[in-house]
């Protein structure tokens, strides 16, 4: 950024990492910079409405919705929505429709697939969450959310 203070991947990604070790006042700051840089960032959508879930829900859905627009083909911001209804808005119904929609189109992606059998496991449809859970660590033997969840539920 010192070299390109215009360089909009740049913001996003260091706003990202800011969010990701804890509150920093300059999250915001650099997330938002690199929409207003590159507003059809769709990743930067998904980072500012990750930030903003805590302190500004609705914020955080608008974000993820304009991130869906930008690329309607894409899973991440349909299970950005799922993610954001399980937790926040305790919606299950409509988490579990956003985790479904994501799969429909993109089937082998290991996020929506743990997330999905995530929810699956707190809703007690524990065969369905073990299905999913081992296909998202069959596509991503590395992802440690999924092998946790599925050691939980046992054989």
């Amino acid at each position: 950024m010192e070299l390109d203070p215009d360089y909009a991947a740049a913001h996003r990604e260091f706003g990202w990492v800011l969010h990701r070790c804890g509150s920093n006042p300059e999250t915001e700051f650099h997330l938002r910079k690199a929409i207003k840089l590159e507003p059809n960032d769709a990743w930067a959508h998904i980072y500012l409405g990750s930030y903003l879930w805590s302190n500004a829900v609705e914020s955080a859905v608008a974000e993820f919705h304009t991130a869906r627009a930008l690329k309607p083909e894409w899973s991440a911001p349909l299970w950005s929505l799922g993610n954001i209804h399980e937790f926040v808005i305790e919606g299950l119904d409509i988490a579990q429709q956003f985790f479904e929609r994501a799969l429909q189109l993109e089937p082998d992606d290991p996020v929506a697939l743990a997330n999905l059998g995530r929810l699956c496991k707190k809703r007690g449809q524990v065969d369905r969450a073990r299905e999913l859970l081992v296909r998202a660590l069959f596509l991503d033997p590395e992802n440690e959310k999924a092998r946790d969840l599925l050691s939980e539920i046992g054989p």
